[in-house]
């Protein structure tokens, strides 16, 4: 918290001690970027938290639904997905600056990303292993998976440095926010989809939709080009390290990188 305060102190002085008769405008950016997420938060949907896989193999309903659909075999669960991991997605950013001196600027960002964990886990199921021929238990390859909202909002402080003929370089640096929904929660068995209810505590297992709140700072550089109208383009590689809170069940520091192009107008 000392950090963060900190750094919006020597924010709010640059821009209170900035010349503001110096080049001052207004600019707006429009990025597709590709999201590098951390995995470290992805194991909440192998449904380990509360029990909530177990729970849901020990329902009478939905276990008949799984041993008919394994031919009419019981069935053990071994374990939860050890290796659930995030896809690397694509992430829409817009972003307002204002340039309050000739090689500075404030800027406000917005991004969201739409990301996916998957794992796989195991069933032993009680029928005989006909790939070997031998009377050990069969194993069913299963796998879970789950998908989450991610909007990140980042304020930031930025110098430019010009280059020649239009072309600058950037580099910028601030607070970061994220505010994250897991959408849905389900596993895949013998080709059947089950959903996992998202129970946020043991006090209140219910299903509920929450949005949850991470904060941290964020680091970024990129080189860009801008003609005399003010339209230009800029490619942007950006560094994370925020809390990723995931249903109040997982919290942890993350690293996060972001690599786009964007597109931009300057008034």
């Amino acid at each position: 918290m000392k950090f963060k305060a900190s750094l919006l102190f020597i924010i709010f002085s640059v821009l209170v001690s900035a010349q503001r008769d110096t080049n001052l405008r207004v600019g707006l950016g429009i990025f597709s970027n590709y999201y590098f997420a951390d995995n470290t938060t992805a194991a909440f949907y192998n449904g380990s938290d509360n029990n909530r896989l177990q729970t849901l193999l020990s329902n009478p309903v939905t276990r008949n639904q799984i041993e008919d659909a394994l031919g009419g075999y019981t069935f053990e669960f071994v374990d939860y997905a050890g290796n659930m991991v995030y896809n690397n997605a694509f992430a829409f950013e817009i972003e307002l600056e204002y340039r309050f001196a000739k090689n500075w600027r404030a800027s406000l960002q917005f991004m969201n990303a739409q990301l996916q964990a998957t794992g796989n886990f195991t069933l032993l199921v009680n029928r005989r292993n006909t790939n070997n021929q031998t009377n050990d238990p069969f194993l069913e390859n299963a796998s879970a998976n789950g998908t989450e909202t991610r909007s990140h909002i980042k304020i930031g402080v930025g110098r430019i440095f010009s280059i020649k003929k239009g072309f600058y370089a950037l580099a910028e640096a601030g607070i970061s926010m994220n505010f994250i929904e897991v959408n849905n929660n389900q596993v895949i068995i013998a080709d059947r989809r089950f959903g996992l209810p998202l129970f946020n505590n043991q006090l209140n297992q219910q299903v509920q939709e929450i949005t949850t709140f991470g904060s941290g700072f964020f680091a970024a550089g990129g080189l860009g080009y801008e003609l005399s109208s003010g339209y230009g383009f800029i490619f942007e590689a950006s560094f994370i390290r925020t809390q990723v809170n995931i249903n109040d069940a997982i919290a942890a520091q993350s690293n996060l990188f972001t690599l786009g192009i964007g597109l931009t107008k300057a008034w």
